[in-house]
C-alpha cells in the first residue's frame, strides 16, 4: 500500500551568528500552551541551507517524532554548542500545523463508456 503523501511545510530561520554551533533543536508545543524546554523536543543537527535567501530550513514532514495532531503550535528552535550550551529561542506562535491527508477514492472499476 502506498502511504498518503503530506504537504511539506518548511520552517526556515536565520543561523546562528556564533562560533561553533554545532546543531540546533525544535520544541513544539500545542496552543495555548507556551514553548518551553520540556515541550516536545526535536534535535535538527544542521539543517540545510537555502541558496536563494541564506536561511536554514527543515521540512516539518521529513522529521521523526513530530506531533501529528492537526492544530495551532508554538514552536521555538535554539542552537546549541559542542559543550551543549544552549541558546534562547527563537520563536514562532500560533503556526497552523496539518499533516492529515484525505481519505483515498472509493474502489476503482473499469469498463467501457456507454454510447450518449
Amino acid at each position: 500500500m502506498v502511504e498518503a503523501l503530506i504537504k511539506a511545510m518548511v520552517v526556515k530561520f536565520e543561523p546562528s551568528s556564533s562560533l561553533g554551533v554545532v546543531g540546533y533543536v525544535m520544541y513544539l508545543e500545542m496552543m495555548p500552551n507556551l514553548v518551553t524546554r520540556g515541550s516536545i523536543k526535536i534535535f535538527l543537527g544542521i539543517p540545510p541551507i537555502d541558496p536563494a535567501d541564506g536561511k536554514m530550513y527543515v521540512n516539518l514532514a521529513e522529521l521523526e517524532n513530530i506531533p501529528t495532531t492537526d492544530g495551532h503550535y508554538n514552536i521555538g528552535i535554539s542552537a546549541f554548542d559542542d559543550s551543549s550550551n544552549e541558546s534562547a529561542f527563537s520563536k514562532a506562535d500560533n503556526v497552523p500545523l496539518s499533516f492529515d491527508a484525505p481519505d483515498a477514492p472509493g474502489d476503482l472499476t473499469f469498463g467501457n463508456i456507454a454510447p450518449a
